[in-house]
């Protein structure tokens, strides 16, 4: 069986210095990382994932000091926010440095980067002493992974190295704020909102949309989607299977926590036991409006995106 526990870092570590990749844990979601710095390492995740070249990677740091040494440059909100809210679930995207290659920015200027929380993911970055490009272990636009069973199913790979660090905390993916020009930009919304960001740079931040050429990841389209088809309702009837944050009508649907950030931890997992079912459809009572809500908001409406 290919899922292992914190007892085989040494083997972890050996994989991704051979220029493998393997699944690891982060507080977020499961994470096919691979050494950052190796441009073939780099390649195959992009290979294993069926991901766009153009879909940039986010590298994963220990700390500000190795972001700042990986950067082209590091501003002075990015010390701020990395001191506040780092290790954590924020993507800083900022000047790429020479020591990335282009292929994992996609060809851009800029790179996402990010020290997880999680201690296994750091627990291997001490040991092998690398930066990590970790996108989500799972093919490119499908349901993020958030135990190590369900990457190995998403991922398909019968032989991939997955290390259990037990479910993620927080179930959707990191927040990613665009440092690299003007006013700072969300390009993708997560755990870390809007008023907290604010709040540390004592300056307004901007929301951004999605593009044609993603300055990060999470920009595209359809994103983050089961396998059968999600529509979003204002309520479920007492047929549809899906999720509902009212005393569920049948055994398939799931009833959802009104607070957001149990709701997205809960999210992706929920999603992946309904899309197991064979149904038509998946039916998801909209979640309400607003700064706290916009993760899941943004999640459910790209899986929606047929």
């Amino acid at each position: 069986m290919p899922i292992v526990g914190p007892e085989s870092l040494a083997q972890v570590c050996e994989t991704l210095l051979s220029g493998r990749a393997v699944a690891l844990p982060t507080e977020t979601v499961y994470g096919l990382a691979c050494n950052a710095l190796d441009p073939s390492a780099v390649a195959l995740v992009f290979d294993l994932k069926g991901r766009p070249a153009t879909n940039p990677l986010i590298v994963h740091v220990r700390d500000a000091q190795h972001a700042a040494s990986l950067a082209g440059d590091w501003p002075h909100e990015a010390e701020l926010l990395s001191a506040r809210f780092w290790p954590g679930p924020l993507t800083l995207v900022v000047a790429k440095g020479t020591a990335i290659p282009l292929i994992a920015s996609a060809g851009l200027g800029t790179v996402g980067l990010r020290s997880p929380a999680h201690p296994v993911f750091r627990g291997v970055m001490e040991i092998c002493g690398l930066p990590l490009a970790a996108p989500s272990a799972n093919r490119s636009g499908s349901l993020s992974p958030t135990t190590a069973e369900a990457a190995l199913e998403a991922m398909g790979l019968p032989d991939l190295l997955v290390m259990d660090g037990g479910p993620c905390a927080w179930g959707i993916e990191s927040t990613v704020l665009d440092l690299s020009s003007g006013t700072p930009e969300i390009l993708r919304p997560g755990p870390i909102g809007i008023e907290e960001l604010e709040a540390c740079l004592g300056r307004r931040v901007e929301v951004g949309g999605h593009g044609a050429s993603p300055r990060s990841p999470g920009q595209i389209g359809l994103h983050y989607a089961p396998r059968t088809p999600l529509r979003l309702a204002d309520r479920l009837a007492l047929a549809d299977v899906g999720l509902t944050f009212e005393e569920p009508s049948a055994g398939t649907q799931i009833q959802m926590p009104a607070d957001p950030v149990r709701y997205g931890a809960m999210l992706f997992a929920s999603l992946r036991v309904l899309d197991s079912l064979g149904a038509r459809v998946i039916v998801v009572q909209r979640p309400p409006q607003g700064p706290a809500w916009a993760a899941v908001n943004d999640r459910l409406l790209r899986a929606s995106l047929r």
